[in-house]
C-alpha cells in the first residue's frame, strides 16, 4: 500500500479557524515539522488526522495513554471513513506497523530500552517506508519520551506533526530545548476566544475559594517560623562564617581572582553583600574590580544568605572553605530548621510549611462550601467534577461507623466530607483507578450499562456503614469500559458530581455535560493543571448556552512572604489560563483578572473576598454575554511583554539629562551674550589703546565664541532628546523595543508583511506587542527584548551605555545583546549601531576576550542584584 484510500474525507464542515489552518498547511510543512497548539475542544485530532491524509505517506501516531490512543481510531473510524471495523492497512501495535500504525509512548518507550526489539522495529518501519510521525500531547517529550523519540527520529527522514494543549512553558532550559528541538518552533495556535466564539468551548470563569490555616497548623506555623528566623539570626551573629568569607581569595585577591569571581558571579555577590552587613573593610582594588561603590552593594536578605550557604555548603564545586566537622553542624541546624532542602536552602520558603498548608484540612471545608454553593444553584442540573492527587483509601471504615478523623486531602476524605455533610437531593460517586463508589440509586441502570459492554458476573457490595452506597472493585481488564459506563451515568443526571484522581481523569477524560469543576490538586505545572482544567470547558451540542465555573483553592499563609507558596502557585498556573475579566469586558491569562486579596491576610478579609467570590459565581446567566462583549472587543489573542515601570528608574536619568540641558542652555546663552558684548568692547578699546591692528583680535574672539557656541549646540540637543526620552518610562521602553524589531525586520526574521510594533503604558506597566505577526515571530521578539533587559550573565556580546558630565559618569549602564543576533560580530555591531541611532553612545563588547571578561564582572554586579525580583511576564490579551 503507497497511499490512503481516495475516497477518505472528514464527514462535517471544517470551523472557520479549522479552516483558517488548513490553508496555511503548506507553508507550515516547509521545514518538515508542523507544530500546533490547540485547547482541549478544539478538534485537533481530527486537524491531526486531516493533516496526515494530506502528506499521504505511511505515518505512525503517538499518544500517552490508551485512552487518547483509542480517541484516534475512534476518530477516524466514525469522522472519516464511517466503519466500525478496522481497516487491515491499520495497526495499533508498534511492534507489526502498517500504513497507519496507532499506539503510545511507553510502547515506543518499552521497544527503545531493548536494542534488538529497537532494531527490528527500525527494519520494519523502513519496510514500510514510514515517513510520517504524529506526536499527540506533544507536552510529554521532554525527558524519557523524547530520547525514545529522538532516537526513533534520528533513522529517518520524516514530516513531524506535533499537537498540543499546552506546551510545557514551565519547564527547565534543558527541557524546553529538548521539546523545541522535537517538535520544531510553533507554528500555529487556536485561542480559547475563538472556540467559545465558534461554540466549541463553553463560557467559563475562574474563581479563587482561600481558606485559612486551621488552628493546629497555625501552631505549627509558628513553630517552624521561630526555628527559622533563629537559625537565620544564629548565621548573622557567627563569627566563624565571617572569618571563613574574609579569607576567601576572592575578597583578599579580587584583582588576581577575577575570573573566578567571574564563574560564579552570585557567590561572589552573596558574599560581599554579607561581608558589607558586617561592616567588613573592602580592600580599594575590590571596587575597581567591579565597577562600583560600597553604597551600591544592596542590604543582607533571607534570599541572599540562602544563596550563599547553598553555594557554601551544598555545591562541591567550591574551594573547601569548611572543614568538614563545623560544615555539618550548620547542615545539621539548617535541617532541624526546617529550612533545607534536597539541594537548596531557603529561609523564604519553608517546604514541611508549604506541604502542610497545600493539603491543609481547611480545604475540605472550601470543597464542600463550593459543592454547597454550585448545588443551590444548579441543583438537578449541576455535574461537578473534584479532581485530586491521591485515592486516600485508609479514610474508608469496615465497621459499621465511620468516625475516622479527615486529617488529609483525598478522593475518600473528599467523599466522607460531602457524604457526612448530607446535602438533601445530592448524590454522587467516586471514580478511581482501582476503586470506585456509587449511588445505590444507580444500581439497576449500571447493570444494565455493564451487560451491553458484556461486563458479566461483576458484583457490587453496600458500604458498610451506609448502604446507600456501593462499592466496586476495578480490574485491569474493564478499567475503561467501566469509566465509560459511569461518564454516561453522569451525563444523564443519576449523580450530580463525581470525585476522582487527576491521573485519571485529567487528561483525555471526556464528558462535555460537566458544569462545574473543583482542582483540589497540589499540583502547579502549566500542563497538568491546564489538562484537569478543560475538562470543564466543552460544549455539548445539546447544550450550547452551557456555562462552567472552575474552582481553585489556595491556602494562605499568614506568616508567609505575600500569602506563601499556594498564591505564588496559583499566579503561575494563571498564566496558562485565558478568561473573561471579573469587572471589564477584557480577556487575558492574568491571575489579577478575578477578586484575589491584596497583601491583606487575615480571616475577616478572606471571609469578605469569598463571599463576594460567591455571589459572583451564581450569576451563570451573565457569563454567556460578558464573553460575547469581550470577544467583540478584539480578534486575536496577542502577547504582551511587560515591565514594572518603576524598573526604569527613570527619575534619577531623567533629571540628569534636564540638568545637562540646563547647564547646556545656560553656556550656549553665555556665550551668546558675550558674542553681542564683542562690539561694545571693541569700541573701548579703540577709544584707549587708538589701535586699528585690534580688529583682527576682535574678529579672531568673534571665532571662538561660535565655534564654542556650536560645542555646546550638539550637547544641548542630544540632551534634551535624552531628556525627552525619559521624560516617561514609555520613552527609553519603546526605542529599545524599536532596535529589537527594526533590526528583526532587516535579518528578515519578521516576514510578515503588516508587523507592527505597539508600545503602551497601563496599570503602572510598560509593555510591547507584535501586531499581525505569527508565533514563531513573536516567539523570536519576546525572546530578543527579554534577553535585553535580563541580567547579564554569560552573553556573547553586551553593550555599555554611559554619559559624563564635567566631574566623572553620572550615568552607566549594561544590556545583552540577544542571542539571535550574536551569531556574527557583523550583527552585534549592527545592534550597537542602531542602538546609537535610537537612543544613544554605547561600547561594544565580545565577553571571550580580555578586555570583555574585564568588563563583564562590572556588567553583571551592574545588573545581577535584580536577580530575586520577578520582574517582566508576558500578558496574553484578546485585542
Amino acid at each position: 500500500m503507497i497511499s490512503f484510500p481516495k475516497d477518505i474525507s472528514f464527514k462535517y464542515p471544517w470551523r472557520d479557524y479549522q479552516q483558517r489552518l488548513l490553508e496555511n498547511f503548506k507553508t507550515y510543512l516547509q521545514d518538515n515539522q508542523i507544530h500546533i497548539i490547540a485547547p482541549p475542544g478544539s478538534g485537533k485530532t481530527v486537524l491531526g488526522i486531516e493533516m496526515l491524509l494530506r502528506i499521504n505517506k505511511p505515518t505512525l501516531i503517538l499518544a500517552p495513554t490508551n485512552t487518547i490512543k483509542n480517541q484516534w481510531l475512534d476518530r477516524f473510524l466514525t469522522l472519516f471513513l464511517d466503519l466500525k471495523e478496522i481497516p487491515d492497512w491499520t495497526s495499533l501495535d508498534i511492534n507489526k506497523p502498517t500504513f497507519l500504525t496507532i499506539d503510545t509512548y511507553q510502547a515506543l518507550n518499552a521497544v527503545e530500552k531493548d536494542p534488538q526489539r529497537f532494531d527490528v522495529l527500525v527494519k520494519n518501519l523502513k519496510g514500510i517506508k514510514f515517513s510520517c510521525l504524529v506526536l499527540d500531547e506533544a507536552h510529554h517529550l521532554k525527558k524519557e519520551w523524547y530520547r525514545s523519540l529522538a532516537q526513533l527520529q534520528s533513522h529517518f527522514e520524516i514530516v513531524n506533526i506535533s499537537l498540543t494543549a499546552t506546551p510545557p512553558y514551565d519547564s527547565s532550559y534543558v527541557e524546553w530545548q529538548n521539546y523545541i528541538t522535537l517538535n520544531g518552533t510553533v507554528d500555529a495556535e487556536i485561542s480559547v476566544p475563538e472556540l467559545v466564539k465558534e461554540k466549541s468551548l463553553c463560557a467559563h470563569q475562574d474563581f479563587v475559594y482561600y481558606n485559612f490555616p486551621s488552628r493546629t497548623e497555625y501552631e505549627s506555623i509558628e513553630k517552624v517560623k521561630e526555628k527559622s528566623n533563629k537559625v537565620y539570626q544564629d548565621f548573622l551573629n557567627d563569627n566563624t562564617l565571617y572569618e571563613f568569607l574574609t579569607n576567601l581569595s576572592i575578597v583578599k585577591s579580587p584583582q588576581e581572582n577575577e575570573q573566578k569571581i567571574c564563574q560564579d558571579f552570585s557567590f561572589h555577590s552573596a558574599v560581599i553583600i554579607f561581608l558589607k552587613f558586617k561592616n567588613f573593610s573592602f580592600p580599594p582594588e575590590h571596587f575597581e574590580v567591579i565597577g562600583a561603590t560600597i553604597d551600591s552593594i544592596p542590604d543582607l536578605t533571607p534570599a541572599w544568605l540562602s544563596l550563599l550557604l547553598t553555594k557554601l555548603l551544598l555545591t562541591s564545586d567550591y574551594e573547601n572553605y569548611v572543614n568538614e566537622k563545623q560544615k555539618k553542624q550548620w547542615i545539621q541546624n539548617l535541617r532541624s530548621a526546617g529550612v533545607l532542602g534536597e539541594q537548596t536552602i531557603s529561609f523564604r520558603i519553608n517546604n514541611e510549611v508549604e506541604s502542610l498548608l497545600a493539603q491543609s484540612i481547611n480545604k475540605l471545608e472550601s470543597i464542600i462550601a463550593v459543592a454547597e454553593l454550585e448545588f443551590s444553584s444548579l441543583k438537578e442540573n449541576l455535574r461537578l467534577v473534584i479532581l485530586t492527587d491521591y485515592i486516600r483509601k485508609e479514610f474508608i471504615s469496615q465497621s459499621f461507623e465511620n468516625n475516622i478523623v479527615l486529617n488529609r486531602i483525598g478522593v475518600f476524605s473528599i467523599f466522607e466530607s460531602l457524604r457526612r455533610k448530607s446535602l438533601d437531593g445530592f448524590t454522587m460517586a467516586v471514580l478511581t483507578g482501582s476503586l470506585v463508589v456509587l449511588p445505590k440509586s444507580v444500581e439497576e441502570a449500571f447493570y444494565k450499562k455493564c451487560a451491553a459492554q458484556n461486563i458479566l458476573n461483576l458484583k457490587l457490595e453496600k458500604l458498610s456503614y451506609d448502604e446507600n452506597f456501593l462499592l466496586v472493585n476495578v480490574s485491569n481488564n474493564f478499567q475503561n469500559k467501566l469509566v465509560s459506563i459511569i461518564t454516561e451515568l453522569f451525563e444523564e443526571g443519576h449523580f450530580q458530581a463525581i470525585i476522582g484522581t487527576k491521573a485519571l481523569l485529567g487528561e483525555g477524560w471526556d464528558a462535555p455535560c460537566i458544569n462545574s469543576i473543583i482542582l483540589a490538586s497540589f499540583v502547579g505545572s502549566f500542563v497538568l493543571s491546564n489538562q484537569m482544567r478543560g475538562r470543564a470547558l466543552r460544549l455539548p451540542t445539546n447544550n450550547l448556552t452551557k456555562t462552567s465555573n472552575i474552582w481553585h483553592l489556595i491556602s494562605i499563609n499568614p506568616l508567609g512572604d505575600n500569602g506563601g507558596t499556594d498564591i505564588t502557585t496559583m499566579q503561575r498556573r494563571f498564566k496558562a489560563f485565558v478568561g473573561v475579566d471579573y469587572n471589564k469586558d477584557v480577556i487575558s491569562n492574568s491571575f489579577y483578572r478575578l477578586n484575589h486579596l491584596e497583601n491583606s491576610f487575615n480571616i475577616s478579609q478572606i471571609e469578605r473576598t469569598n463571599q463576594a467570590t460567591k455571589t459572583l459565581a451564581i450569576q451563570r446567566h451573565s457569563l454567556l454575554e460578558k464573553w460575547e462583549h469581550a470577544i467583540s472587543n478584539g480578534h486575536q489573542m496577542i502577547d504582551e511583554y511587560a515591565i514594572p515601570e518603576e524598573v526604569f528608574k527613570v527619575k534619577k536619568t531623567k533629571r540628569f539629562y534636564f540638568d545637562k540641558s540646563v547647564r547646556n542652555v545656560f553656556a550656549i546663552l553665555t556665550l551668546g551674550m558675550m558674542s553681542f558684548s564683542w562690539q561694545g568692547i571693541e569700541v573701548m578699546l579703540k577709544n584707549f589703546l587708538g589701535s586699528q591692528n585690534l580688529s583682527s583680535i576682535l574678529h579672531l574672539g568673534w571665532i571662538f565664541t561660535a565655534i564654542g557656541a556650536l560645542m555646546f549646540a550638539k550637547p544641548l540637543y542630544k540632551s534634551v532628546r535624552l531628556w525627552y526620552l525619559y521624560k516617561e518610562p514609555i520613552g527609553f521602553f519603546s526605542k529599545i523595543c524599536e532596535v529589537v524589531f527594526e533590526q528583526l525586520r532587516e535579518e528578515k526574521l519578521l516576514t510578515s508583511k503588516d508587523a507592527n510594533l505597539v508600545t503602551e503604558m497601563k496599570n503602572g506597566q510598560v509593555s510591547c506587542y507584535l501586531e499581525n505577526a505569527n508565533s514563531n515571530e513573536n516567539s523570536i521578539f519576546f525572546s530578543a527584548i527579554n534577553e535585553v533587559f535580563s541580567a547579564i550573565d554569560s552573553p556573547k556580546y553586551f553593550i555599555k551605555t554611559e554619559d559624563k558630565l564635567w566631574k566623572g559618569r553620572m550615568v552607566h549602564n549594561y544590556f545583552n545583546v540577544p542571542q539571535v543576533f550574536s551569531k556574527t560580530k557583523n550583527q552585534a555591531q549592527k545592534f550597537s549601531s542602531l542602538w546609537e541611532t535610537q537612543i544613544g553612545a554605547n561600547t561594544l563588547y565580545l565577553s571571550w576576550n580580555l578586555e570583555g571578561r574585564k568588563e563583564l564582572v562590572k556588567a553583571r554586579f551592574n545588573s545581577y542584584f535584580n536577580q530575586f525580583e520577578n520582574q517582566s511576564q508576558v500578558i496574553t490579551e484578546w485585542k
